[in-house]
């Protein structure tokens, strides 16, 4: 690639907070579908549709490092992380620059995002990339896409503009021995049915964080999250973005909005 036309592109991309829809028709319509960015971790290919990704790192920020380090800097016993709604795979790179896991899992259902995930650690041994999603049973479901976002894919919500089946597999198959692990989560409302289908495994896990989108949940589904984390053994959640560190489990249910938040036990 030319320099004038990275130079288009990196301004075009500068420009996709104030016109993120046709900026993403055009960059695709000339085969364009993701950039590259040198970080402090490495260099990380990102789709062209991943807007706060994008705009986090053309501003010199590495996208979610307040909530990773936060996370971080929690004490675990584990030495290895399971990284569920894995994306592209920006998280699973701050965490794996850390060394603080001998081993990372990073589950990624779509296809697309999958493949920029496995571009994101070509060679990396100590992360094992899994293209499924985890739910409540194995088998298949249909992933409903977000083109505009696709760290936005929802199996909760229709954006109207289509869906592809992917696998699914349960935490309690995949997780065979008593190891501890811990646990790092990201999957737009669907977190309750992963618990559901971790309900033996979860036993083993000492940080479990996830982003919490409230604003997803009936209040049903609000109260029966309270009871999976607690039926797990934690005790106290905190968010990793605030200085609120004392946050009661039962706040999830009138914790509405988004929040980046981590269950500990005692």
């Amino acid at each position: 690639m030319n320099i004038f036309k990275k130079l288009s592109i990196r301004a075009a991309l500068g420009l996709i907070s104030s016109e993120h829809r046709e900026l993403v028709r055009l960059l695709r319509a000339n085969k364009i579908m993701s950039a590259g960015f040198d970080t402090k971790y490495g260099h990380i290919a990102i789709p062209v549709n991943s807007r706060s990704i994008i705009e986090s790192f053309l501003a010199g920020e590495y996208f979610g490092s307040v909530a990773l380090q936060s996370f971080l800097n929690h004490k675990t016993k584990s030495r290895r992380l399971l990284n569920i709604g894995a994306n592209v795979g920006t998280s699973a790179r701050m965490i794996a620059c850390s060394e603080k896991y001998q081993k990372i899992y990073c589950f990624e259902p779509d296809p697309n995002n999958f493949r920029l995930l496995q571009a994101n650690f070509l060679n990396n041994n100590a992360v094992s990339l899994h293209n499924v999603a985890v739910g409540a049973e194995n088998g298949q479901l249909s992933l409903n896409l977000n083109p505009l976002s696709v760290g936005r894919h929802s199996f909760k919500t229709d954006f109207g503009l289509g869906a592809i089946d992917v696998s699914i597999v349960r935490l309690d198959d995949f997780i065979a021995d008593n190891e501890p692990f811990d646990l790092f989560m990201d999957v737009e409302g669907w977190e309750i049915e992963v618990l559901r289908g971790a309900t033996s495994s979860m036993r083993n896990c000492n940080l479990f964080a996830l982003e919490w989108n409230g604003q997803l949940h009936s209040r049903e589904e609000r109260l029966a999250m309270i009871e999976l984390v607690r039926s797990a053994g934690f005790t106290k959640m905190s968010d990793l973005n605030t200085s609120e560190h004392d946050l009661e489990i039962d706040d999830l249910e009138k914790l509405s909005g988004q929040r980046d938040v981590v269950f500990l036990r005692k």
